[in-house]
């Protein structure tokens, strides 16, 4: 469709020559030949006309392409229409007709329907409306503004403001232009004088009825005017005479004067208030004063003025000229104020002037001297730099050279070689950075040398990608490259390496799993277009523009344990390219991101060559960039058996190997990446020691802290803090969080497991001394409440046989209902009696009191006291032991009870929907010993726990479903029968045992069998 005339890209292919850009950029993916975009006669579509402005976009700002439309008013298109609108109109008049429903524009742009409507004497908007189906162009709503710009200056009136908003459908122009007449106004009336020299009459006639009526108007008009001007030559000469002097006293008197001489009053009495007061007489003052009038200025109270009438004034016309002249006095006054102050004033800063000039050329030249010395410290820093990371080189280089001798030892076990390897992998990445510090250095002064040669880019990125697969696949990212076969370019090979290895780490750092990143190569003719996108994270709108600059970092890896990087990949991916003559860009993508490096297929002559083995390095590995690697396996629980617990958190992986080598040791050490995992470690676990790194991916380390110390149980627990910057005002952050000590990276193995021991050794102290106080408290209470207990308990046994008596004989069959309920209570009330005397005196510290018993009769009866409670488990017996123990029934039935009350609830609460668990009990006896063993179906006690569940108040359970005391109760009963209570290791279920020894020592030392 013939949509656009081709003398529209006249002033486009003008500036063109003048910029010596080639016609095959301006055609590039159009389907038109230059020659008929060049035909003045051609007319082309829409699309093709945004395609070529597109193109021709790519050389131009915003403010160019303005210009361009400025220099559009003198077009073939336009050029006619404005000789026109010179003679005809003026500059609102021509926007009107340009833009209006007979747009002269549609000759030119037939699918471009315009309309403006005015929205006051100087503004109006034009609507640019294209047909429905066509996509609005951005470059031509900007040359559409410039064109509006200019046309006010073509119509010789100063340029105007135009303002755009774009539309789905066009754009919207907000134009301000002048409302005075056109130049040759008097042109347009002569041709419409027939037509409006009727109205002209008809007009005149009611004019002149009009005329009559306002002529007496007018008059009574002129006198009431008369008189104002009278008023207003005498308020002027009161005036005139006040600002004669700026002398105060002087204008205090020329006012009163004023008002006599000029102004016709009788007397006046002027007072002007302040320190010291100042007042003036002038005239007669024989009867009492007729008006007085307060005198303001800049709104602030100044003084008044007293006045009396002479015997022919009229008090109106006398108060309305007080009304008049009083600002004028006011002002008058207040500036001779001020007068006097400013002369005051004005020799003081004299003195000060002459003394700050004198400072300000001193400093002037300290400041000219501070800028020469910052220049050259400049200079010296950036040599500075450069040779420090020179010099860092070499003992890196010694290291790694060391590292792989050592290695290729025979002798060398799997142990130290991962060690080894370590060592070597982050000496590695260190000398990877102090390259790319050098580089930078380099860029800043301009020696950033290349060396090109032919390097094929298909192999190059296939290098890459089978590099980077492993860390990919790790990272659950899939990574796929297109780049078509035998492309070739002219390019420092080590520098190509580094922008590519750069930009896919960079992309797979902030992609998460199960997304993608697309390697591609594009062959633009002269240039070549390296595309790395992902579908990651993505960048935020304010970092977009600073994403190249030096050490500047936007999100952190989606991923915990990587490594957040230096924030210097990106720029010294920019700086490389730009040594290459191309270019670095970056895109926000609906999902993700897109970095575009273009570089020239021929190496620029303009480049800083240097030797081509001057800067050859290895390829890139993903761990250089903090990528996980496929060859690394990292644990993450240590399974040494320690009494104390230690959780770290650290994200760096091989850091905390390491961590976890050195606390295992002494400890059981538990380990994790992230904070929110620590968190549900520390709450699983309970944890006596939480060791974290500060600066963590996602929460950090005071915020772990903080929420670690909140967690139930964890008051006492130590937390110990890992920090590169160990400054003061860090310090004072982790106290406040909660941490008790600080660990400097780098740190020595010794120091850190002191400072654990040291910490660990301050915990278990205060543990002792919190129990010690609820232990105390808790005696205090087990022997009051056993003590009153006792009481009710034996009335309940003393009531049990008379109630018997009274049932009917016939009801108090053996084996009936009755007759078991009755033995039951007696039962019960006999065995709360019989606890809580022997509670009462287990508390105080007497002697168990044991009594020869059937063990086996024991446990049945425990097991018949708690089967009410155990109705929803399914419950396990294998009862073999049959034989007498020496025991105190009462409390061993209370351990038993215990233990199959926790093992029921254990059950019950890890049981699935639809199934029940399980208890089971076992009794048997070895080696001269009762033994007990109570398992269930449960979760099981984690190892760091199976000490501390026997700690008084220590409980697993949810608040309110447990005290933290049945286990700590029954390990003592344990200990008094010279016995045992624990948890049996290496069980497939949680298995408590319980011991009773069979031959039991008197007091007296003798050994008597059970």
């Amino acid at each position: 469709m013939s949509d656009v005339s081709c003398k529209s890209l006249e002033v486009f292919f003008r500036d063109a020559r003048i910029r010596k850009t080639s016609d095959e950029e301006v055609v590039r993916g159009i389907q038109i030949d230059i020659a008929t975009l060049k035909d003045r006669n051609a007319r082309i579509d829409w699309a093709t006309f945004a395609a070529v402005l597109d193109n021709f976009g790519r050389f131009y700002s915003i403010d160019e392409l303005e210009r361009i439309g400025t220099r559009f008013t003198a077009s073939a298109v336009i050029k006619p229409f404005v000789l026109m609108a010179r003679l005809l109109f003026n500059a609102r008049d021509f926007f009107f007709w340009l833009y209006g429903v007979d747009s002269p524009v549609r000759a030119t742009f037939s699918c471009i329907y315009p309309s403006i409507v005015e929205t006051s004497s100087t503004k109006a908007i034009i609507t640019l409306r294209l047909r429905d189906g066509l996509v609005p162009s951005a470059i031509f709503n900007h040359v559409c503004r410039g064109a509006m710009v200019k046309i006010a200056s073509v119509m010789g009136e100063p340029p105007r403001d135009v303002s755009i908003e774009p539309m789905e459908s066009g754009a919207r122009f907000f134009v301000t232009y002048s409302s005075r007449s056109a130049m040759f106004s008097w042109l347009r009336r002569a041709i419409t004088w027939p037509f409006t020299i009727l109205r002209a009459g008809r007009a005149l006639k009611a004019a002149n009825e009009d005329l009559s009526a306002r002529y007496f108007e007018l008059e009574a008009a002129r006198q009431v005017v008369a008189a104002q001007a009278t008023q207003l030559e005498t308020a002027y000469g009161i005036s005139q005479v006040v600002h004669a002097d700026l002398d105060l006293s002087s204008t205090i008197e020329a006012v009163a004067r004023a008002f006599v001489e000029i102004g016709r009053f009788a007397g006046a009495h002027v007072v002007v208030d302040g320190t010291p007061r100042r007042e003036a007489w002038f005239g007669a003052f024989e009867a009492a004063p007729h008006l007085m009038h307060r005198l303001d200025a800049r709104g602030e109270p100044l003084g008044r003025v007293t006045l009396w009438y002479a015997a022919e004034a009229t008090s109106a016309e006398r108060a309305a000229l007080v009304e008049i002249v009083a600002p004028t006095v006011a002002m008058a006054l207040h500036g001779a104020r001020a007068y006097a102050t400013l002369v005051d004033t004005q020799q003081h800063l004299e003195l000060r002037v002459h003394q700050r000039t004198g400072e300000l050329s001193r400093a002037r030249d300290a400041l000219a001297d501070t800028v020469t010395k910052l220049e050259a410290a400049e200079q010296t820093r950036a040599r500075l730099f450069a040779n420090v990371n020179h010099e860092i080189r070499t003992p890196l280089t010694l290291i790694l050279l060391s590292v792989e001798e050592l290695r290729r030892a025979d002798d060398m076990t799997p142990e130290q070689d991962r060690a080894l390897e370590s060592v070597a992998r982050n000496a590695r990445k260190l000398l990877r950075l102090v390259d790319a510090l050098l580089l930078l250095a380099a860029g800043d002064e301009g020696r950033l040398a290349l060396a090109p040669q032919a390097i094929d880019v298909s192999a190059m990125i296939s290098d890459a990608i089978e590099a980077f697969a492993a860390s990919a696949r790790a990272c659950q990212v899939e990574l796929v490259s297109t780049a078509p076969a035998g492309l070739t370019i002219e390019a420092d090979e080590a520098a190509f390496e580094r922008i590519l290895s750069n930009l896919v780490s960079n992309a797979l750092k902030f992609t998460p799993p199960e997304g993608r990143v697309v390697v591609s190569v594009t062959d633009r003719g002269n240039d070549v277009e390296l595309d790395v996108s992902d579908t990651g994270v993505g960048v935020t709108e304010g970092f977009l523009t600073r994403i190249f600059g030096r050490f500047e970092q936007d999100h952190a890896p989606v991923r915990a344990g990587e490594a957040t990087g230096s924030g210097i990949g990106l720029s010294l991916v920019r700086d490389l390219a730009v040594a290459h003559h191309g270019n670095a860009a970056v895109e926000r993508l609906d999902r993700g991101t897109r970095f575009t490096v273009s570089l020239p297929k021929r190496a620029a002559p303009g480049i800083v060559r240097r030797a081509a083995d001057g800067l050859r390095q290895r390829r890139s590995t993903p761990s250089d960039f903090g990528l996980p690697n496929a060859s690394l396996s990292l644990p993450v629980f240590a399974t040494a058996r320690r009494d104390s617990t230690v959780l770290v958190v650290e994200d760096d992986d091989e850091l905390r190997v390491q961590i976890v080598g050195i606390l295992a040791q002494r400890y059981h050490v538990i380990s994790c990446a992230d904070a929110e995992h620590g968190l549900v470690l520390a709450e699983a676990q309970r944890p006596d020691l939480l060791v974290s790194d500060i600066g963590l991916p996602g929460m950090d380390g005071l915020e772990l802290t903080r929420r670690f110390r909140a967690l139930p149980g964890n008051r006492l627990a130590p937390v110990l803090l890992l920090t590169a910057f160990a400054t003061r005002e860090a310090r004072l952050r982790g106290f406040e969080a909660g941490a008790v000590d600080y660990v400097t990276k780098p740190f020595d193995a010794n120091e850190l497991l002191a400072r654990a021991g040291a910490q660990l050794e301050r915990r278990r102290l205060a543990l002792q001394l919190h129990e010690s106080e609820k232990l105390a408290a808790l005696g205090t209470m087990t022997a009051g409440l056993a003590h009153e207990i006792c009481n009710p308990a034996n009335a309940l046994v003393n009531a049990v046989e008379p109630l018997a008596e009274l049932l009917p004989r016939e009801l108090m069959v053996d084996g009936g209902p009755v007759s078991e309920l009755l033995s039951v209570i007696r039962d019960c009330a006999a065995q709360i009696g019989l606890l809580s005397k022997q509670l009462l005196g287990f508390r105080r510290g007497a002697e168990v009191i044991r009594e020869q018993t059937d063990g086996g009769v024991l446990v049945e009866r425990a097991i018949g006291i708690m089967r009410p409670a155990m109705r929803n488990v399914a419950l396990r017996q294998e009862l073999l032991f049959r034989e007498t123990v020496s025991c105190a029934p009462a409390l061993v039935l209370q351990v038993l009870g215990n233990l199959l009350d926790n093992a029921t609830h254990a059950a019950q609460k890890s049981a699935e929907p639809g199934s029940i668990g399980w208890v089971q009990i076992h009794t048997f006896k070895e080696r001269n010993q009762f033994v007990v063993l109570v398992s269930d179906s449960g979760p099981g006690v984690p190892v760091p726990l199976r000490e501390r569940i026997f700690e008084p108040f220590f409980t697993t359970k949810a608040p309110g479903e447990g005290t933290g005391l049945g286990l700590s109760t029954s390990r003592q009963i344990a200990d008094r029968h010279d016995g045992r209570l624990f948890v049996v290791a290496n069980a497939e279920h949680s298995t408590f045992r319980f011991e009773l020894p069979l031959l039991v020592t008197d007091p007296a030392g003798a050994v008597a069998a059970g």
